[in-house]
């Protein structure tokens, strides 16, 4: 991103705008990734289930896929298809 676009941010008053688009630039797409990891995380460590982290990925992929831009849409479906695996592996692996 251009320093122009983050010098909008905060001539518009938007500290939380420009505190997304700094890590935006610095790290791109990656940034909701670490998020949403930082939300599912603690939800398994509390539960210790990977069914209720699987479904917060598909439902978290899915809203990414339609809030973010077209340029994003690769980390929604990176967290659709870990969701659909990890349903997967614990319906057909972890039963046994």
């Amino acid at each position: 991103m251009a320093d122009t676009t983050l010098l909008q941010y905060l001539l518009n008053g938007d500290l939380i705008g420009f505190i997304n688009a700094i890590y935006i630039s610095l790290i791109g797409e990656l940034f909701y990734g670490l998020i949403v990891l930082m939300v599912t995380v603690p939800i398994y460590i509390r539960t210790q289930s990977l069914g209720y982290v699987c479904i917060v990925w598909l439902l978290v992929g899915a809203l990414l896929q339609v809030v973010l831009p077209v340029a994003t849409f690769n980390i929604g479906w990176v967290f659709i298809v870990l969701g659909l695996a990890g349903i997967l592996w614990k319906l057909f692996v972890a039963s046994r």
